[in-house]
């Protein structure tokens, strides 16, 4: 009887009765964050239960019910090992950064779970009928059953976690990074004049599969000295495709016109500060990523630096492009972006 006793009061120091559980350190609680160790760990949880992971923690699956709440951020790692665990409601949220894996096991939620994935969920043989949102990444080594409502990532053959292009001798350097690659073929370099018409510069062939970081690049020849845009296009070897987020980069060239733009981004307004080879009108003009025309006229500049400033307190936030041009109809062209 004394046995049974000391094993109930063992048991339950390990898996207390509070609320909240905050990691303090690797695989150490507490019932508030940053206090002391309460000598216990997250376990059968339910509503109103509530686990904030800041560290890596390893420990058994549970048991879930009611709706309680995870909180995994930036730092942390939550390792869940062993055995079917059962969300069938409650919220996870996966911060930027953050990692939620479970191994060995599976991982099965109800039609009321909502994953807010923004960081990184591993999980073996996973299956999900509940919904997934979010911008980060979901990889896994068994399958994904799909029984519910799985929006919008499903298993995203990469994750991209760089995109950026450079000039560089004449030429522009397009690199970027993935953090993952699930049945992935190859990318293809697109570059536009206008953020809206794209053409095929390159073709990359990927790595295929991957759960560490592999980085990619490339070089555009540019036959014009002016403002391109570059975006990614991902093919994997079932014909997928996904783009990337466009970027710019602003060329500089043998041009007459050297220009800069500060406070950029800007709110109301913004510094316009260009460089000529004479004295002379020069034009400007403001235009949008459409090619729309929404401000024309002209500047007498001296020989050397001027600036001029630029009211954007009647256009709503978006990326706009000025363009300066001299008498001999010989151009310069600088991104604002307006927030």
């Amino acid at each position: 009887m004394k046995n049974r006793i000391l094993i109930a009061l063992l048991f339950s120091a390990f898996y207390c009765n509070a609320a909240d559980y905050w990691s303090i350190s690797t695989n150490t609680w507490s019932n508030t964050d940053g206090g002391a160790d309460c000598l216990c760990s997250p376990g059968n949880l339910t509503t109103g239960d509530n686990v904030y992971v800041k560290h890596y923690i390893d420990s058994p699956v549970m048991t879930l019910s009611g709706t309680p709440s995870v909180t995994i951020y930036s730092a942390g790692r939550w390792t869940l090992t062993g055995g079917a665990m059962d969300i069938n409601a409650g919220s996870w949220t996966i911060n930027s950064g953050g990692t939620l894996k479970v191994s060995d096991g599976d991982l099965t939620s109800g039609g009321f779970t909502t994953f807010a994935i923004n960081g990184r969920l591993e999980a073996v043989n996973l299956t999900n009928s509940g919904a997934i949102t979010g911008a980060g990444i979901i990889s896994y080594s068994g399958g994904l059953v799909n029984t519910g409502t799985i929006a919008p990532l499903t298993a995203l053959p990469v994750s991209l976690i760089d995109f950026n292009a450079t000039q560089s001798s004449g030429v522009a350097e397009i690199k970027w990074s993935t953090a993952s690659e699930i049945s992935s073929d190859y990318f293809t370099v697109l570059r536009s004049t206008n953020a809206t018409d794209f053409e095929s510069v390159a073709i990359v062939k990927a790595q295929g599969n991957s759960e560490f970081i592999v980085n990619y690049s490339c070089i555009d020849q540019l036959p014009v000295t002016d403002l391109v845009y570059y975006q990614l296009l991902e093919t994997d070897i079932n014909g997928s495709t996904q783009k990337s987020k466009i970027i710019a980069l602003q060329l500089q060239g043998s041009l007459d016109l050297a220009s800069r733009v500060y406070p950029n981004p800007a709110v109301e307004e913004t510094n316009v500060i260009f460089s000529t080879v004479k004295a002379g009108f020069y034009k400007l003009q403001l235009s949008n990523v459409d090619g729309q025309i929404l401000y024309a006229g002209s500047t007498y500049a001296l020989e050397g630096e001027n600036s001029v400033v630029i009211s954007l307190g009647e256009y709503t936030d978006n990326f706009y492009v000025l363009t300066l041009s001299n008498s001999d109809n010989v151009s310069s062209r600088v991104q604002i972006v307006k927030k």
